[in-house]
């Protein structure tokens, strides 16, 4: 056994694959024995490590007593080592903050959450967070005010990233370690292939940013946008509305296919046999695309979802730099 540990907190499936890509690329971790904390219905058939597995919502305030008895638990399994580590896409939040006050972290390491981590973000009501978790620990507390891979605590040195150029806001106060962005093979962008055209529906309804006759006026909008009426329809896996939104989306475009929240997009469209052009709103999903040799054409949307002004400037910023093949905002 080693002295050191590193606590690898991970929530969702991007968070895998985004950390075996980590242990793929890098040897930086190989020095650490690790401890993997995730929630109980996480598939992590590819990392065999030592695991805490919990049920609580990690981002409720609410659970705040419950997610206490999972730092202590942690505590209990780190306290044997001289230096704790921390590797995480979330570095705010109650279950984080509760632990790093409860635990002393020698070393950050941040790798992605999807476009939120390039953009430059505030924890919102910090004072009264900072007042709660003074009154829980009744100490000097520790809390960030800045969101992902713009956290202002000292400990955090490092960032993982294949999006390297989009964090010219970090101003290089932390280490970034590039995990293999893919560059785009210019001597492949004019093959000849079948084109398929993708469409990436949005969770705004959902989370109230959208009313339905907004969405579909968004749907109806895109029509002057696309060169086919012929579209693959791809769900984001916080949507409930799906039978009422391709109803809406079928008055407008014939649908070839649809794809269901139960797996990766990127997975399914991304496989290099055909040109794709993606419709999608200003996510995750299409800042990962912009890096893809297939992807053809893209046309975002404004879905009103949240830091949508951010994410709208984010694109702004890198498409050119990207030489983008085409595209419409």
């Amino acid at each position: 056994m080693t002295n050191k540990i590193l606590i690898i907190d991970l929530r969702t499936p991007f968070h895998v694959r985004e950390f075996e890509k980590i242990l793929f690329k890098t040897e930086i971790l190989n020095d650490f024995d690790f401890l993997v904390v995730a929630p109980q219905k996480l598939p992590l058939e590819g990392l065999n490590y030592h695991t805490l597995l919990y049920h609580t919502n990690p981002t409720s305030y609410l659970s705040i007593f419950k997610l206490w008895k999972i730092v202590k638990a942690i505590s209990e399994e780190v306290k044997s080592y001289n230096e704790i580590n921390l590797c995480t896409s979330i570095p705010f939040g109650p279950l984080h903050d509760l632990l790093i006050n409860k635990i002393k972290i020698k070393k950050g390491f941040l790798f992605e959450d999807g476009i939120s981590s390039y953009l430059d973000l505030d924890v919102k009501y910090y004072f009264l967070k900072k007042l709660l978790f003074f009154t829980f620990f009744m100490k000097k507390i520790l809390l960030a005010k800045k969101k992902f891979f713009s956290v202002d605590l000292n400990f955090y040195e490092t960032i993982f990233t294949e999006k390297k150029m989009y964090l010219n806001h970090l101003n290089n106060q932390k280490k970034i370690i590039d995990i293999g962005t893919q560059n785009i093979n210019q001597n492949t962008l004019n093959v000849i292939k079948r084109k398929k055209m993708v469409f990436l529906s949005s969770a705004s309804v959902e989370y109230g940013f959208q009313t339905f006759e907004e969405y579909e006026k968004t749907i109806k909008t895109l029509l002057e946008c696309v060169s086919s009426k012929n579209i693959i329809v791809s769900f984001h896996h916080n949507e409930n509305f799906i039978d009422q939104k391709l109803k809406i989306i079928k008055k407008y475009f014939k649908i070839t296919k649809v794809l269901y929240p139960n797996k990766a997009v990127e997975d399914s469209i991304f496989n290099g046999k055909f040109n794709i052009e993606l419709i999608s709103p200003y996510n995750s999903t299409a800042l990962s695309a912009c890096n893809e040799n297939v992807l053809k054409k893209l046309i975002l949307y404004n879905d009103n979802g949240p830091n949508i002004h951010k994410r709208i400037s984010l694109f702004k910023k890198i498409l050119p730099l990207l030489k983008f093949r085409s595209h419409t905002l």
